[in-house]
């Protein structure tokens, strides 16, 4: 299942721009994904609020073509396209109204989606491009993250600088899904006196409000926006849209 999709896959899903596998996708996740189907049917009826407006818009316009040949004819108007043009205007309201009501705000799970960024490799290898530490690496920053789990647990005792290993290795079981192994991987970098304690802050953050543990997630955030440094626009951005 795709992660997360934008305003214009949903857009090019209604208006049947997708390949055929992409289509195929896109209904395979929409039967599944509750998030996505309340966001295709917020986009129908936009559909359906604009397509009106648009309708009432043309009325609109037949009627001032009608009242301009009602006055050549008797000197009367009658204000048919005042009433379209106040009529179109509510709709747009409604379109808009519709877009701010029906957009509740985002869950936490939604807001990790949009946030998280793996830490980047920060590693230096000397050995060759067998060696278990750039194999690790290498599933990392290819985004299989179970593969790097394995072979972060498999690697030899000294391999890494403890904390960075953690720190992957939180990052990885995060998007992995692993959240105990998560956790217990952000919280020793998170606690350690070291410079990746920020970097674990965040990730840990991020573990927390993945599984909705919001009250365990605003300290650390709140830490990271008084630090002034790692991440700090982004945690106080979190900590506006949370409950």
């Amino acid at each position: 299942m795709k992660n997360q999709y934008t305003f214009e896959d949903i857009e090019a899903y209604l208006a049947e721009e997708q390949t055929e596998e992409e289509r195929r996708s896109f209904e395979a996740d929409l039967e599944e994904d509750v998030r996505l189907q309340e966001a295709v049917k917020k986009h129908r009826l936009a559909h359906q609020l604009t397509s009106a407006y648009v309708a009432e818009r043309t009325r609109g316009q037949v009627a001032e073509v009608f009242n301009a040949h009602r006055r050549q004819k008797s000197g009367r108007v009658i204000p048919m396209g005042r009433w379209a043009a106040a009529a179109a205007a509510v709709l747009v309201l409604l379109v808009a109204g519709y877009w701010m009501i029906s957009s509740p705000q985002q869950s936490a799970p939604a807001l990790v989606t949009s946030y998280f960024e793996p830490y980047p490799d920060r590693v230096t290898t000397m050995g060759s491009e067998a060696d278990a530490l750039t194999e690790a690496m290498a599933a990392y920053n290819a985004g299989r993250y179970e593969e790097a789990l394995t072979l972060f647990g498999a690697l030899p005792q000294g391999s890494l600088q403890m904390e960075l290993l953690n720190l992957y290795t939180g990052t990885a079981a995060l998007q992995a899904g692993q959240m105990d192994l998560a956790e217990q991987a952000l919280a020793q970098t998170a606690r350690s006196a070291t410079a990746y304690a920020p970097a674990g802050q965040w990730y840990l953050a991020l573990t927390y409000l993945q599984q909705e543990k919001t009250a365990l997630a605003k300290p650390l955030l709140e830490e990271l926006r008084q630090g002034g440094a790692y991440k700090q626009k982004s945690a106080a951005e979190l900590l506006d849209q949370l409950p």
